[in-house]
C-alpha cells in the first residue's frame, strides 16, 4: 500500500532526552509535589538537629533529598544512557509512513503498522513531534527530519486527520 506521507529520520540520545524533558515539564503534579516538599524538608532538617536528635527525622530528610536527586537532569540523562544500552533499537534510523490503516514504522530491527486507535495525541514542541500512545510512551519525530516547514505542516495535518 502506498503511503499518504512519509518521512525518514535518525533518532539520537538527545531526541530521547527531549521526550524525557517534555514529559518532566508537562507533569504539573511533580512540580506541585516538589514545591510542597521544600518547607517539609526544611522543617525536618531543622528539627533533626535540635536536641534531642531524632533519627527518624534524619532518615526521612535523607529519603526526600534522595528523591530530589533522582529528579535532576543528570540522573535522567544517566537513566537514558542505561536504557539505550539495554534497548539499542530506541535510537537509529526510522521511517514513518502515514497509511490509511495506521502509521507504518520501519527501522533496522523490523517494521510494522501501528493502528490509528493506538495513538492518543500528537504534541508539538519547537524541535520535535511526539506521537503519544500512552501517558509516558511516544514515538519521537524530530523536526529536523523535514525538508521544509510546508512538508512538516502537511505531515502533521495528515497525521491528525487520520488519528481522529
Amino acid at each position: 500500500m502506498s503511503p499518504l506521507a512519509s518521512i525518514e529520520t535518525d533518532l539520537t540520545i538527545s531526541d530521547l532526552e527531549a521526550l524525557g524533558k517534555h514529559l518532566k515539564r508537562s507533569s504539573y503534579f511533580i512540580w506541585i509535589f516538589r514545591l510542597a516538599c521544600i518547607p517539609i524538608i526544611l522543617i525536618l532538617l531543622w528539627s533533626s538537629f535540635q536536641p534531642p536528635i531524632h533519627i527518624t527525622n534524619i532518615i526521612i530528610s535523607v529519603g526526600i533529598l534522595a528523591y530530589f536527586f533522582t529528579q535532576t537532569d543528570f540522573y535522567i540523562k544517566y537513566k537514558f544512557i542505561k536504557y539505550i544500552r539495554n534497548h539499542p533499537s530506541a535510537i537509529g534510523k526510522r521511517v514513518y509512513e502515514i497509511r490509511p490503516e495506521g502509521l507504518f514504522v520501519k527501522d533496522e530491527y523490523g517494521d510494522g503498522i501501528r493502528y490509528w486507535k493506538l495513538f492518543k495525541k500528537l504534541q508539538e514542541t519547537e524541535t520535535h513531534l511526539f506521537l503519544f500512545i500512552g501517558p509516558h510512551q511516544a514515538y519521537i519525530l524530530p523536526k529536523r527530519a523535514f525538508a521544509s516547514e510546508t512538508e512538516q505542516k502537511s505531515w502533521i495535518s495528515a497525521f491528525r486527520e487520520k488519528m481522529q
